[in-house]
């Protein structure tokens, strides 16, 4: 049984055997809690069960808590696994403070790739809330990264709950499209799509894969000041949030993705017709390399495993008002 401070070895080393549950996480940690499991943490534990704990932990002795003694800096992975096996967790012990901490921190997530986008924004956002900075800009310099980029991270920060729901894990979140969706938030024009489409998607169980998600909630949206066809893949979704068919522009041709698993020879039929019946009444009759690209079209497309069928049609000329 692991005591209150048993384990420790009375010796000048700074790295030292300490009782986990004796240890609490900083509070400005890297990690979400509610996403250290033992599923997430299944390597770990099995590493750390067959050969040990070969990193230790950054801590920090604690001042002001009774039932803690150290306060771990960086390694909520390997407390939770030494606290899950009932072993002495390996600590190197530092004095310093907050801002220190922090440095040190950052300093070690470079080193890693299992830190999430929105982990660091959220971890950006509680250091200049807790003052451990004056600025963003003096967090910037300290942790040695750009103020643009310390400004990408704090919109995944920011994004608001209902995006986040959409999502089976916000740890999914890519930076850009954090930023992505953030800007489009931010444009009350496009603030109730994402949202409807968010509470959409948010309903569903499970959640589609991340990028499927991404995709249909920024699809069609285009950018402030964009060009005509701002994005080049656009998702179509049925009022159940599911993706009906995909939208690719190129310079001067739209094509329609399709599953093939979902479209048999009638209704490809109809789609054909209703294509047609749309631009005859746009031009006055359908041009002719769309009338052959719309015939000779239906030869499936391999994306993934799963056939697809492209119609390609011309980007037509908007009519002069």
């Amino acid at each position: 049984m692991l005591g209150r401070k048993s384990g420790i070895k009375e010796s000048s080393a700074t790295i030292i055997s300490v009782n986990p549950f004796r240890c609490r996480l900083w509070a400005g940690h890297d990690r979400m809690e509610d996403g250290i499991t033992e599923r997430s943490c299944e390597a770990e534990l099995t590493s750390i069960a067959s050969n040990g704990q070969l990193t230790p932990v950054l801590a920090r002795p604690t001042t002001d808590d009774q039932d803690h003694d150290f306060e771990v800096v960086s390694g909520a992975r390997r407390l939770f696994v030494a606290r899950n096996l009932n072993i002495a967790l390996r600590a190197e012990i530092r004095e310093f403070t907050d801002r220190e901490a922090a440095v040190a921190l950052d300093a070690e997530n470079r080193l890693r790739k299992d830190i999430s986008p929105y982990e660091r924004g959220l971890t950006y956002h509680r250091w200049l809330k807790a003052g451990y900075f004056r600025s963003q800009d003096e967090l910037a310099r300290a942790v040695g990264v750009s103020n643009p980029q310390v400004s990408r991270m704090l919109k995944l920060a920011h994004l608001p709950a209902v995006i986040l729901d959409a999502f089976a894990t916000p740890l999914e979140i890519r930076e850009s499209w954090g930023v992505d969706l953030f800007d489009a938030w931010r444009d009350p024009t496009r603030r109730r799509v994402v949202a409807t489409r968010a509470r959409t998607i948010g309903k569903r169980s499970p959640r589609p894969e991340s990028a499927l998600v991404y995709e249909a909630l920024r699809s069609g949206l285009g950018r402030v000041g964009s060009a005509r066809y701002p994005r080049r893949v656009e998702v179509v979704l049925d009022d159940e949030g599911r993706a009906l068919f995909r939208v690719k522009y190129n310079r001067t041709t739209v094509a329609l993705v399709l599953r093939t698993e979902r479209l048999p020879r009638d209704l490809l039929e109809r789609v054909k017709g209703a294509v047609t019946a749309v631009l005859q009444d746009e031009n006055g009759q359908i041009p002719t390399s769309t009338r052959n690209s719309a015939r000779g079209s239906d030869a499936p497309v391999e994306r993934a495993g799963v056939p697809m069928l492209r119609l390609t049609l011309p980007v037509l000329e908007e009519r002069s008002q």
